[in-house]
């Protein structure tokens, strides 16, 4: 009969080939020890016995390698298998389902790189514009407070002396030009001074509505808390 049209005898790791080869080997060695007892292992005759078992097993696997695989793959020499050999590369039998969702997989991988790109491209330069524009209508604000400020009318100097006893006048003059250069100084410091309390009102606002969620999560689990203890009472009650 064709070698080729009998089914293989299929192991599927080489540990069950290196199990069937060490339990021939000790199937072996345990005979001979039955059969000569009473030698040592050093002994010639067991020596020359076991050699000539050692290349009989060998042999014996070396003939049936073409009719065995090992995972899908023919089957090695005998010495492929002993256990000095480093471990031999395995490979899984192939899956069209687990190809196909590896695919997909490295599919979406692909997608969400480009979209991280595209993120880390337009998106700093949106946030730029967005505070740029807000910056703009602060300073466009402040502006035209400041501008509102200069456009007031200032006592001039005679005014101020009007109905003023001379003899206090310089002292009234020194106070003008006093809150004059105030004014001048607070108009220098006024925008940033607005946009530090712009900046803390919007943190007072976020803290007071976080309060609120805070505060209104607590009244519906102490509302659902008086519930379930109405519900209990109700149960006692009829039982």
């Amino acid at each position: 009969m064709d070698p080729n049209t009998m089914r293989k005898i299929e192991l599927s790791s080489p540990e069950d080939m290196r199990h069937l080869i060490a339990l021939i080997t000790a199937k072996s060695t345990e005979s001979l020890t039955t059969h000569l007892p009473s030698a040592s292992p050093t002994d010639p005759l067991r020596t020359a016995v076991a050699a000539h078992i050692d290349r009989y097993i060998a042999e014996l696997f070396t003939l049936a390698a073409p009719s065995i695989t090992v995972n899908g793959l023919p089957a090695l020499p005998p010495h492929a298998y002993s256990a000095e050999r480093e471990t031999i590369e395995e490979f899984e039998p192939y899956d069209r389902a687990l190809h196909s969702q590896v695919t997909d997989m490295h599919a979406a991988i692909e997608k969400a790189t480009v979209e991280v790109a595209t993120l880390r491209r337009e998106v700093p330069q949106q946030v730029v514009k967005k505070l740029a524009k807000e910056r703009a209508i602060e300073d466009e604000r402040d502006e035209r407070f400041i501008k509102g400020l200069a456009e007031k009318e200032v006592p001039q100097r005679g005014d101020l002396l009007a109905g003023v006893n001379v003899e206090r006048a310089q002292e009234v003059l020194e106070a003008r030009d006093r809150a004059v250069k105030g004014l001048e100084e607070l108009g220098l410091r006024l925008p940033a001074v607005a946009h530090k309390l712009t900046r803390a009102g919007e943190a007072v606002d976020y803290i007071l509505q976080k309060r609120e969620k805070e505060r209104s999560a607590s009244s519906s689990g102490s509302a659902t808390a008086e519930g379930e203890g109405q519900t209990e009472q109700m149960e006692g009650v009829g039982s």
